[in-house]
């Protein structure tokens, strides 16, 4: 009988080492976006294994289906943090009030260009696109903020729940 539970347990690791090892293919270790992909396919393998067994309902005072929705919830937050999702949000309203913007530069010579500003599709004239432009620098200045705010609220959430996850 044991031989059996070592075959199924030898089986079930070579599994579980396939599936990391896909996710792990093409990733760096000194890619911070890569580990923290990691982190994320761990969670939610630990959430679908959690919802697949639910052999008890509490484990240490904490409930099945809390620890699920709490591990879905930061591995949705992970992903969204890891992707700059707050950073960037700002730049798809402005597309879809003004339209594509498009860089415009200044040929230095030499196979230099500076910068000159954005030109955006919708703006009727030089005064309304500066007037988008400085609102596209606010919203990006806001949308930075609020990253910063999702990435502390992410790490709180980890330490404050990452013990009770697998224990």
């Amino acid at each position: 009988m044991k031989i059996w539970k070592d075959i199924k347990w030898f089986y079930n690791q070579l599994k579980r080492s396939f599936a990391y090892a896909k996710h792990a293919w093409g990733g760096y270790d000194w890619d911070y976006s890569y580990s923290i992909k990691m982190f994320q396919y761990s969670l939610e393998r630990l959430a679908n294994k959690l919802e697949s067994n639910p052999a008890s309902s509490y484990w240490n005072g904490i409930s099945t289906n809390h620890r699920v929705s709490r591990c879905r919830m930061i591995s949705r937050l992970m992903k969204r943090v890891n992707e700059d999702y707050y950073a960037l949000r700002y730049a798809e309203v402005l597309e879809n009030m003004y339209g594509k913007c498009e860089m415009v530069t200044k040929d230095l010579g030499n196979g230099k260009y500076e910068l000159v500003g954005w030109k955006w599709e919708k703006a009727v004239n030089d005064k309304h696109n500066d007037a988008i432009n400085d609102l596209d620098r606010e919203l990006m200045k806001w949308g930075e903020e609020k990253q910063k705010r999702a990435e502390v609220l992410l790490w709180k959430l980890v330490e404050h729940n990452i013990k009770y996850f697998w224990d």
